[in-house]
């Protein structure tokens, strides 16, 4: 039989999902975003790629990331691979990082709009249970966005990729699904927790959450510049320090995560 704590952070759990399928603002931008980054974009690279494969000049300035143990010959190939290994992978981050972004809104502040946080409150459950089951709530149907993305990414490039030598990096894309993109959903939900003492509607959360978002994305589109090279050691490094910022951030945000602060702006 299970804990009574465990049934009422799976009752939590099963709300919000219902919660948040209700919502419109919730689920369709992370029905178009993944479209967009996972098949949209990459659909038309590839085809843009094959189309404008002579007209490669300015594309030049960027081919010194392309490793010389790649036997890459054309310049086609050299920007496909600089798509597969940087460009996409950059693209794809947003994927996690507005998901657990988005969701963690609807599952935070949108009790607040519902008008069902304060009935909430009154039930048995502890604050601290309250926390885990809404981290929870939030983190498995955005992970779960971020995984049937890869895989629609992964049926786009291999049906719309050039025929070329370049092989699917599967090492750095394991990486990133397996600890960059964890990392990123954690923090944007700890972040969104933080926020959602002061935001009273899901559009006022959505505004303060583009500031934490802002420079985050800076961050992880950085390697499309053609400035920098991220190697597979780096990633883990940097899922590293992501998993310890959102420790300190989770920690913080559990701090601020009191009955008092929840109600504030109701």
């Amino acid at each position: 039989m299970r804990p009574r704590w465990a049934i009422m952070v799976w009752a939590i759990i099963a709300k919000d999902v219902r919660m948040i399928m209700r919502n419109r603002q919730v689920w369709l931008p992370m029905l178009v975003l993944p479209l967009m980054m996972s098949v949209v974009v990459p659909a038309l690279y590839s085809v843009e790629l094959r189309d404008s494969v002579r007209n490669m000049q300015k594309a030049r300035e960027v081919m010194w990331l392309v490793p010389a143990a790649a036997n890459l010959t054309s310049n086609m190939e050299r920007m496909y691979y600089m798509g597969l290994n940087y460009m996409f992978p950059s693209l794809f981050l947003m994927i996690p990082l507005v998901a657990g972004n988005i969701i963690g809104a609807g599952c935070l502040v949108g009790e607040k709009e519902s008008r069902t946080l304060e009935t909430l409150l009154y039930t048995p459950v502890t604050l601290p249970q309250l926390f885990f089951g809404k981290l929870v709530a939030a983190f498995v149907p955005a992970y779960a966005v971020t995984l049937c993305s890869f895989g629609l990414f992964l049926v786009t490039v291999n049906v719309t990729g050039p025929a070329t030598n370049v092989g699917f990096p599967i090492v750095r894309w394991l990486l990133l699904i397996t600890t960059v993109c964890p990392a990123l959903i954690l923090l944007a939900l700890a972040a969104m927790v933080v926020i959602s003492a002061y935001a009273s509607t899901f559009q006022a959360a959505q505004q303060l959450a583009s500031l934490v978002v802002l420079p985050v994305t800076m961050l992880i589109l950085a390697p499309m510049s053609g400035h920098v090279a991220v190697a597979d050691e780096q990633l883990v490094l940097g899922a590293a320090l992501l998993f310890a910022l959102d420790l300190a951030v989770l920690r913080f945000a559990a701090s601020r995560f009191t009955a008092e602060r929840l109600v504030e702006g109701m």
